[in-house]
This record gives structure tokens, sequence and C-alpha cells, in this order.
């Protein structure tokens, strides 16, 4: 019975450690700002920026090639939504932050 009670504690402190960290990256990625060019087309390639808000030399490019809306919008889930620029169609945009 003495055992389980601490497995129970260890596991407890796990998840609260887990939640300290999800917190701290749900900090880190509101600083964040995201700008994301989506063309949809075969010959045009998407690409994203993202940078920390006021630390212009913080500040990373990706490449999107070959991908889809869909993936995109994963891409784009961690972000805070107030913090994101898609340029796209209205329509397609709405989708992408929902």
């Amino acid at each position: 019975m003495k055992g389980l009670i601490f497995k129970l504690l260890g596991i407890y402190d796990l998840i609260h450690k887990i939640e300290r960290q999800q917190k701290q990256i749900d900090f880190l990625n509101s600083l964040c700002k995201v700008g994301v060019d989506f063309h949809g087309k075969p010959y045009a390639d998407s690409w994203a920026v993202v940078c920390i808000q006021g630390k212009p030399d913080y500040i990373n490019f990706f490449m999107l090639k070959n991908r889809d809306a869909q993936s995109i919008k994963y891409f784009l889930r961690d972000f805070a939504k107030k913090n994101i620029t898609i340029d796209c169609i209205q329509e397609l945009k709405e989708w992408m932050i929902s």
C-alpha cells in the first residue's frame, strides 16, 4: 500500500511538471509572431516566418514546400491566433486559424 502511494505521488509530481512546462511553452509561443504566405499551387512554394516580438534578431524562415493547407494549419496550431498573419484567400485564412 505504501509503495502504491509513493507511485501515485510520483505520477502527481510528473503531471505537475508537465503542466508547468506547458505553461512555459504557451508563454513563449505567445511572444512569437507568425506570418504565412500560402499559395496552394504546385509551381509556387509557400513559406512562413516566425519571430519573437521586439527582437528582430530572433527570426526564422520555414519553407513549406509541397505542403497542403491542412499541414500548414497543423503548423500554426501551436501559436497564439492573435499573432498569426496569413496571406491567402479569406475563406481559407479563417479555416486555417480556426
